[in-house]
């Protein structure tokens, strides 16, 4: 009897302690038996699920699409339909509204896009234009309307000058001065992530913004400031 290769012992032993009793080894690569009819039912039905999958993810996409769209045109139109309201109603009551709310002299003048001293001059009931009277009465009639859709904003003078961010100091007043009030109603009802309402404001608005200090608590534990490590 010829004497068996270590290669052959191995396989044996391996037969036996598997107890298959084949006198061959199955290759480990071996792709196995062709798909039955059965599998592939399986296969195709599960095609048809994530192609059902993508089509109602692509719906949701278009839905809330127009939601949010619906929800900007809203917002427009019932700020439009306000501002007609109160613009007759005098540059001293609109004053007076805004700063019953609390917003600062200098923050409504930027937003209105005037001179603080322009502000005081209103106040006394001169030289208040019809344009300008329309600035404050939209300015009244957006700060209703956010409340309104968004009712947790209690202090809408104080919302507006919040910072979107913690990575940059751009506040509502700043996106309304710009003229982009728009990005205003969708930051108040939270539409976009506040990263993307940014991204929207300024583009590059990190490098902008970007500080080469940063804070840390020192060993006594108090905070202090130092350079950031490139």
């Amino acid at each position: 009897m010829a004497s068996r290769t270590q290669w052959e012992i191995r396989t044996g032993d391996a037969r036996d302690i598997l107890g298959t009793g084949s006198g061959t080894v199955p290759d480990v690569l071996d792709q196995g038996p062709a798909p039955t009819q059965t599998s592939a039912k399986t296969a195709g039905d599960a095609a048809i699920k994530t192609d059902r999958s993508g089509m109602v993810r692509d719906i949701a996409d278009v839905v809330k699409g127009v939601a949010t769209e619906t929800h900007q045109t809203d917002y427009m139109v019932q700020v439009r339909f306000r501002t007609s309201e109160l613009v007759g109603a005098g540059g001293q009551t609109l004053l007076g509204v805004l700063a019953d709310m609390g917003f600062a002299w200098r923050d409504i003048a930027r937003m209105v896009g005037v001179s603080v001293p322009a502000i005081q001059k209103w106040r006394r009931g001169e030289g208040l234009t019809g344009e300008n009277a329309r600035k404050l009465a939209r300015l009244v009639a957006a700060c209703e309307v956010i409340h309104k859709f968004n009712p947790m904003i209690t202090d809408v003078a104080l919302w507006f000058e919040a910072p979107i961010v913690d990575e940059a100091p751009v506040t509502p007043i700043d996106l309304w001065a710009s003229s982009n009030q728009q990005l205003v109603f969708e930051h108040a009802r939270l539409e976009v992530d506040p990263l993307t309402t940014m991204d929207s404001f300024d583009a590059n608005w990190r490098e902008t913004y970007r500080s080469d200090f940063e804070t840390y608590r020192a060993g006594d534990g108090d905070l202090s400031i130092r350079m950031r490590e490139r």
